[in-house]
């Protein structure tokens, strides 16, 4: 098992965080530039889908090689399962209860047996209608898509040479513009089309999505391994420029597709950790994010039910901005139930997964 890279743990905590707060106070902030910094909050997802491509690439590479291992592939398969079931299991669960009692979570689905065996099976987001118990588990599906078709795409990736990895990241780009031109995005029904815009949530445009960008995560591992020609992205007078061409691009739906590319050339310059801007996103806090971030992504829908109770508080508690004040106490709360979710049910989960391995040699 290869060492982590804290600064990319910092950049995935950064963007859950982020995802939060735009599900959390979206419509807040009076600056038209903020609002729209924080309602771009969506992009998060695609920092993460290349990111997964990439750490998945880098920890397994040595199992997809020659010759090919279908013991090693189902060992990857249920390690997979293990780091990311347990948790998504039991938010769909508590999601799921709220909606039966008629609480209620975001979206409040209608519940079925399809929609209860597709939930199960993290299928959910493979075709047809879009119904999850927990909304941001769209994603999550098509993730575990991306990891049962892991040793598929390891073939050019990488198993093939570096040349034919290449050719597969500009096809995978090129199919992804044209998707786009085809479908262009809208960010609501009554929106006009965006070229470029990654706002697809629901079959089939939201696995070209995620799919396209966990391959590209998977293009960048193999060319930081065997590409020197990518090693001046490590440097902050190429990372400074690129955050800060990102920046500027949450201010518009057009330029979704360049910020998740951007997206990638940022991957490959903190993966190489030789840089200040790496070094602030490998701090604590950022770090600490990361390490309970999948948890932070998935606990912060089922607890939105508590801003009504937090808001009447807040109304108590101070004279000024209670809303304000609500949220940021939902938000320190949802960090405190995500750290404790990673604590007992992650991090024990896969433990115990290690172990029937140790176990069985």
């Amino acid at each position: 098992m290869r060492s982590e890279i804290r600064s990319l743990t910092g950049l995935r905590g950064l963007a859950a965080l982020w995802v939060m707060v735009g599900h959390y106070i979206g419509d807040g902030p009076s600056s038209q530039t903020m609002r729209d910094i924080v309602e771009h909050m969506y992009l998060a997802v695609d920092l993460f889908m290349v990111l997964s491509g990439f750490v998945l690439a880098r920890s397994s590479d040595a199992d997809f090689q020659v010759p090919f291992s279908l013991r090693r592939a189902w060992h990857f398969l249920l390690r997979r399962l293990a780091r990311v079931y347990p948790v998504y299991l039991l938010s769909s669960a508590v999601c799921g209860l709220l909606i039966a009692t008629g609480i209620g979570v975001w979206g409040d689905p209608e519940i079925s047996w399809p929609m209860v065996l597709t939930n199960l099976a993290m299928a959910q987001s493979w075709g047809g209608p879009y119904d999850a118990f927990n909304a941001v588990t769209w994603s999550i599906s098509i993730e575990w898509a991306a990891n049962l078709l892991f040793a598929v795409f390891a073939f050019p990736f990488l198993r093939a040479s570096l040349g034919v990895c290449r050719l597969a990241a500009l096809a995978t780009i090129a199919g992804l513009l044209v998707y786009a031109a085809l479908n262009s995005g809208r960010a609501a029904p009554d929106d006009p089309p965006v070229f470029g815009a990654l706002t697809w949530y629901s079959y089939p445009g939201a696995m070209v999505r995620c799919l396209s960008e966990f391959m590209l995560g998977m293009a960048c591992w193999r060319m930081l391994r065997d590409d020197r020609s990518i090693l001046w992205l490590g440097g902050d007078l190429a990372l400074i420029p690129i955050l800060l061409a990102m920046a500027a691009m949450t201010l518009s739906q057009s330029t979704d597709i360049l910020f998740m590319l951007l997206g990638c050339c940022l991957m490959l310059g903190f993966a190489q950790e030789r840089s200040h801007v790496a070094a602030l996103f490998a701090a604590p806090l950022p770090r600490f994010l990361g390490l309970i971030s999948y948890s932070l992504y998935l606990w912060h829908i089922p607890l939105l039910r508590l801003i009504p109770p937090l808001e009447r508080w807040a109304d108590h508690a101070v004279p000024v901005q209670p809303w304000l004040l609500a949220h940021l106490v939902l938000m320190l709360l949802v960090i405190g139930v995500s750290a404790l979710s990673y604590r007992w049910i992650e991090r024990p989960a896969q433990k115990l997964v290690m172990g029937w391995f140790e176990w069985g040699k």
